[in-house]
């Protein structure tokens, strides 16, 4: 009883003291008046949150414990300020005890009032607050038909706290190359990053995969993937709590993955791709980094993905733009990216510190990365070419030496015997033949394409595993070819750049800036030749205020600038720190500048807020004799009454040794909006005219073109949108010393997306385009009609008993002539086999077959890059449709309920490119004829599965149709497979824990390839397998199957090779959750076979095996030992008439985190 009443007498206490504590908290309430400044100091006590009220009324936003008002549109000198600040009585010091009676007593006296904290898990260092997820395996494949192989693997991911203060991160792996993800989709996951972060509350320590970029510099601007070590810090100074100065530093020493490249590539009509990307040394064959790549069209900065302008094939450095993104000749593209260039071991050190002095700022920035020259990667330095390298100088595009080295007769590559100059060679020192001889065969060369009519060799069609090159005499000198049996060296190289730089707030509204830089670019470090031009400066410094005119609440405001850019004619950027369009803006694309430029620009603009804004800009650059321009730029944009027009325009004069021109172009984009539409109108002009300095006379360079566009659209596209657009393009060239009209274009589109409704979505695009030539002597192309569109659709009903997806999209571009090579790796570790069908004990491309047994599995297939391209037309159609009756009819009776145990899955996926001239069958998905000579390639997939009584327990059935066909172009012709075959399987349930099966095949399988006849095959197989299988309990499981097969081969041109399979199979599972399984295999079977089994046909109707009597067993045991450490192990055997007993096991022991 005591205690209720000490409850209420305790509630009571709180409850009238509460209307104390409001009054209180309402009594303290204060208004101020302060100046308006960057930060303003409302009060020395914390103001509540969310009670602060300005007047005039302004955007601003509140430092949170600091009593501190940052203002964001403030337009007057001082502001009065209206808060509350919480009660003093929460900042006095309360206590029922003296501290001093429970401090620590080390006279041994047990104060009864002192706390001993029990000890904390989270405390110290520990694991105990990391997420952890991965695992790391260590295995074993060994057998007595192939070597022991040695297997390891480690994935772990990490998250969490190691003390209360520190955190941890890290993605750790030990591939030695980790899978880029695939460049169709907007965000990538980045499969390829290994690392390892220890980050604080103001500090982080990076070790492993790391990127840095966009350092706080105008000249020194970089992005750069990096495989090493970086530290930031961030700290606060000074005495004074009004003026907490900040620094940031950070640093970092690594190794660089990539090396900056940046392609300029000029659109060609109707060809959406792939457009082949190369390296800054014009290396063809590279390795984008994924994620590195910005991607711009006419300056416009694009998205990756499917669903917006492009995709991109990092491995293959090819970029293929969707039908969202239609391709013209006049389209401008700009690929900036990183590649993979391991010729040296490059390594990259930065410094950086941002110094935060209130109104003065100063940055440093420090950037080093160098090759180092002894540390060659790709390529093994021999003295006689570390001599050409060092005599080269900076001519680094000469530094060709012979590629022939003799290693030699090594089975599986390529290798040439070489003849001596002699007479019959025309000159030429010493010809390389390829050859399989032993005796002969001992120089493996290397060739390089020179470009046609530079060289002495061509590529050739063989059957060998990999490319074969065959020498052609000159012809009265000159030779016929185009590959050199050379190599190109990569010279070492050393960027370096230092920057120092700063901004100052004169006042409020008042900003200047400076930045000095210093470059040193070493081209070739092996030589000093060439080496006065290595280092270089820069300069650049500016100032820019805005000022309102007039004291009303929105004001007209006024901008003034100006600022000077020095670069001399020896700064090298370690990658473009201008504008994207600077080269066009300044009409300097296709002139080599080598004096120093320096830039000085003034500007100013005037802004009122519902009104709109203009701009003008007064520029100069000035390169010394070579160049000198004069650029007046504007900016117009005008909101009012509905209308939204911007209008951009520019006159640039050049003049100098290399270039006279006048240059004019213009923007315009105007729209009103009326009801619920929007019309508008686009324009974009350009007229460049381009003499040649000494005559004065137009030149070839010079250009004009105007192109205009008519729209209307859906004004609101929050739930449907359509657009309907005309464009009209005329552009002139130089004829008879004037410019002349080239070409008329015209193109129609039409954008809609119908999303009200979400179970009927429809969305699509389309774009023709026509090409009209009317001037052959200035466009030396033929008329273009181009159609490229995109049709998506989704579909749901009756409670998704039925749902659907349609895709289809068709378009223009190139085919690429693909090219394997089979490479071997350690035993087991592949996915090929070969069999030396010929027994010439050479590796020929047509004995190479996907291996039916782990143990044969020695090879990998690897695709070759090539530049042999194919013009196409594409087409690409994908649907799926669901039919689940039960859904909407469950609870049915009769023919509904009936109907309601029928479902059915269907899927088709074709993707086909045919010549551009075949007609209006180039539009239609659905034409397949492989054989057809217009038809360059085609993936084509159909799955229809339907299925009766799925759900049910006792018995149900379901039939599968599939039709697999492709077609690839490749660099020896065409090849073409298919797999048609109709499947059966027939459940039966009667006896509880007894199932049986029956199973039918029924199809058709076939090869087609123009150069390896003896690849082609067609083959009619029927198959029955019943089933038993017996499941006593959830633990254990027994099946028990046999199998009839027949196969024909039915190709006109070969006899006819036949087999006919009988097979037992069991099967035993023994399964515990927790604790481990267990499965056995054993089949016996009999192959009549009749045919030469020395083919390709042979091994895939024998499956591996041999006619006659063949066996094959696996067991394969799985333990688990307590909740983090599994053990596998597998052994298999096999054992056909006259051949020795395979055996083959795998051990490996996996720890999960």
């Amino acid at each position: 009883m005591k205690r209720e009443i000490l409850r209420l007498l305790f509630t009571a206490l709180i409850v009238s003291g509460f209307p104390l504590l409001v009054s209180g908290q309402l009594s303290n309430i204060r208004t101020v008046k302060r100046p308006v400044t960057d930060t303003i100091q409302i009060d020395s006590l914390p103001v509540i949150p969310n009670s602060v009220v300005t007047k005039p009324n302004i955007q601003f936003e509140l430092l949170a414990g600091e009593s501190k008002l940052v203002p964001q549109n403030a337009t007057t000198d001082s502001i009065e300020i209206t808060y509350r600040i919480f009660p003093t009585e929460m900042f006095r010091t309360y206590q029922n005890k003296n501290p001093n009676t429970f401090r620590p007593d080390y006279t041994g006296k047990q104060n009864p009032f002192s706390y001993v904290k029990a000890p904390d898990p989270g405390e110290g260092l520990t694991l105990s607050r990391l997420n952890k997820s991965g695992s790391i395996s260590r295995g074993l494949n060994f057998g007595n038909n192939q070597n022991l192989g040695v297997n390891s693997n480690l994935n772990l991911q990490l998250n969490g706290k190691i003390t209360d203060d520190v955190g941890v991160r890290a993605a750790i792996s030990d591939e030695n190359i980790p899978v880029q993800p695939e460049g169709n989709t907007q965000q990538l996951q980045d499969f390829d990053q290994v690392y390892i972060q220890v980050y604080g509350d103001n500090s982080q320590l990076t070790a492993g995969d790391y990127m840095i970029e966009d350092p706080n510099s105008y000249f020194l601007d970089y992005q750069k993937r990096l495989r090493g070590g970086a530290f930031e810090t961030e700290f606060s100074f000074g005495s004074d709590r009004d003026k907490d100065y900040k620094n940031e530093v950070g640093a970092s020493a690594a190794l660089s993955r990539g090396k900056f490249a940046r392609n300029i590539i000029q659109g060609v009509e109707g060809n959406q791709g792939p457009y082949r990307l190369s390296g800054s040394d014009n290396e063809q064959f590279i390795i984008i980094l994924s994620g590195t790549e910005k991607v711009y069209i006419d300056g416009k900065l694009l998205k990756r993905g499917e669903d917006y302008d492009y995709v991109i094939d990092y491995n293959k450095a090819e970029i293929t733009f969707t039908a969202l993104q239609p391709i013209t000749k006049d389209e401008r593209i700009i690929v900036e990216f990183q590649y993979s260039s391991q010729a040296y071991a490059r390594s990259l050190l930065e410094f950086h510190d941002n110094l935060d002095l209130g109104k003065l700022k100063l940055n440093f920035n420090a950037y080093s990365e160098q090759d180092s020259k002894n540390q060659p990667f790709q390529q093994d330095i021999n003295d006689n070419q570390r001599n050409i390298l060092e005599n080269v100088g900076d001519d680094i595009e000469n530094a060709f030496a012979p590629s022939a080295n003799a290693v030699g007769y090594q089975q599986g590559e390529v290798l040439y015997k070489r003849i001596p100059d002699s007479v019959e060679n025309n000159g030429v020192d010493s010809i390389y033949v390829y050859s399989t001889n032993p005796d002969s065969a001992i120089y493996r060369v290397q060739f390089s394409d020179v470009g046609p009519g530079n060289g002495n060799y061509i590529e050739v069609q063989s059957g060998a595993n990999g490319r074969v090159y065959e020498y052609i005499a000159p012809v009265n000198g000159q030779p016929q070819g185009r590959y050199e049996p050379v190599i190109l060296l990569v010279t070492p190289k050393q960027r370096q750049m230092f920057t120092f730089g700063g901004t100052y707030d004169v006042s409020e509204r008042t900003s200047s800036f400076f930045e000095v830089a210093l470059s040193k670019t070493d081209l070739n470090t092996f030589s000093d030749e060439d080496s006065g031009d290595d280092y270089g400066q820069a300069v650049r410094a500016g100032i820019s205020t805005n000022q309102p005119l007039g004291q009303s609440p929105k004001p007209l405001t006024l901008s003034v600038g100006g600022d000077i850019e020095y670069v001399n004619d020896t700064f090298e950027p370690i990658q473009r720190f201008r504008s994207i369009e600077f080269d066009r803006d300044w009409n300097i694309r296709d002139l080599d500048l080598t004096k120093t430029q320096f830039l000085p620009t003034f500007n100013f603009g005037l802004f009122k807020d519902s009104l709109g804004s203009m701009d003008y800009a007064f520029k100069s650059f000035m390169g010394g004799s070579e160049y000198e321009a004069l650029r007046h730029s504007g900016k117009v944009n005008v909101e009012r009454n509905g209308f939204d027009v911007d209008f951009d325009a520019s006159q640039t004069t050049t003049s100098g040794e290399l270039s006279k021109s006048e240059y004019y172009r213009h923007k315009t984009l105007a729209t009103k909006e009326i009801s619920f539409l929007e019309i508008g109108y686009r324009d974009d002009l350009e007229n460049n005219l381009r003499y040649t300095p000494q005559t004065d006379s137009l030149n070839n360079t010079a250009y004009g073109w105007w192109e205009w566009e008519a729209f209307v659209q859906k004004a609101d596209s929050a739930d449907n949108f359509y657009k309907l657009g005309y464009t009209n393009r005329t552009d002139r060239g130089v004829k008879n010393g004037n410019l002349q009209t080239a070409t008329l274009g015209n193109m129609y589109a039409f954008q809609f997306a119908l999303n009200k409704n979400p179970n009927s979505t429809l969305k699509g695009k389309a774009t023709y385009r026509t090409l009209e030539v009317q001037d052959t002597s200035i466009y030396d192309n033929e008329p273009e009609q181009n159609l490229i569109s995109r049709l998506e659709y989704t579909f749901r009903a009756l409670e998704g008993a039925i749902s659907s997806t349609s895709f289809y999209e068709i378009g223009g571009g190139l085919e690429e002539e693909k090219e394997y090579v089979y490479v071997e790796v350690a035993p087991g570790q592949g996915t090929y086999t070969w069999t030396d069908y010929n027994g010439n004990d050479v590796q020929e491309q047509d004995e190479f077959e996907i291996a039916q047994f782990q143990d044969q599995a020695n090879f990998m297939r690897i695709s070759v890059t090539t530049n042999d391209f194919v013009r196409t037309y594409s087409n690409q159609f994908n649907q799926q449709l669901n039919l689940m009756p039960v859904r909407a009819w469950r609870n049915e009776d009769g023919l509904k309920e009936f109907l309601a145990k029928f479902s059915n899955q269907s899927s088709y996926r074709i993707s086909r490119k045919t010549l551009r001239d075949e007609g209006f069958d180039r539009f239609n998905p659905f034409y397949r004829a492989t054989s057809d000579s217009a038809l360059i390639s085609m993936t084509n997939s159909f799955r229809n599965t339907l299925f009766f009584n799925r759900s049910n327990e006792n018995y149900g059935m379901e039939w599968t149709y599939q039709d697999l066909v492709n077609k690839n172009l490749l660099s020896n012709g065409f090849e073409s497979r298919s797999d048609r075959y109709h499947l059966t399987d027939l459940r039966l349930n009667f006896i509880d824990s007894w199932q049986i099966n029956l199973i039918g095949r029924l199809g058709t399988k076939s090869t087609s390839s123009e150069f390896f006849q003896n690849r082609n095959y067609n083959i009619e197989y029927y198959r029955a397998e019943p089933v038993v299988t017996y499941q006593p309990s959830a633990k254990v499981q027994v099946k028990l199957s046999v199998e009839y097969d027949e196969q024909n081969n039915t190709l006109p041109e070969i006899d006819g090779e036949t087999a006919t399979t009988q097979s037992v199979n069991s099967e035993l599972r023994w399964n515990q959750v927790g604790k481990g399984s267990v499965i056995m295999k054993a089949s016996y079977i009999e192959i009549d076979f009749d045919g030469p089994t020395n083919s390709p046909v042979a091994y895939e109707m024998l499956q591996g095996l041999n006619s006659g009597v063949n066996g094959t067993w696996e067991v394969t045991f799985q333990r688990s030992i307590g909740e983090n450490l599994q053990v596998n192990l597998t052994y298999a055997g096999r054992k056909s008439t006259d051949v020795k007993t395979i055996h083959t096991g795998n051990m490996q022991v996996r720890a999960y985190f």
